[in-house]
């Protein structure tokens, strides 16, 4: 990552941009804010592919990683108690519809800062 300040680079940064099938898009963009503590909302790709097989194995994986369960993305959604869910029968499609969200703190996946410049990729910085 680079930063420039007046056209001029300050700062140079190495940064994790994902792995081959998910990479990253190169562009630029300019820090609008920052979320100090953020919570993460887990992406439905990502629980689909990898929170569902993790639930399959230990009910009580979500607990474990303090992300909370929501019976959707709506801003009326009811939290659920993912240790009662019977997630070896919830399919795939189904799995998208709930919203997961991890909790800030010293365990969450973002870290404590994340740096926001909203785009169409979706992409943010943290400090993880």
């Amino acid at each position: 990552m680079y930063g420039y300040r007046n056209g001029e680079l300050k700062l140079t940064l190495p940064v994790i941009v994902g792995k081959f099938q998910h990479q990253t898009p190169v562009f630029s963009d300019r820090i609008k804010y920052i979320e100090i503590n953020p919570f993460w909302n887990v992406p439905p790709s990502i629980a689909v592919k990898e929170e569902l097989p993790k639930l399959r194995e230990d009910q009580s994986y979500l607990v474990s990683k303090n992300i909370r369960l929501f019976s959707r993305w709506q801003e009326d959604a009811v939290e659920l108690d993912s240790t009662l869910i019977d997630w070896s029968q919830v399919t795939p499609s189904e799995m998208r519809r709930y919203k997961l969200r991890q909790d800030p703190g010293a365990t969450n996946s973002l870290g404590r800062i994340k740096f926001v410049f909203p785009n169409h990729y979706a992409v943010y910085l943290h400090d993880t």
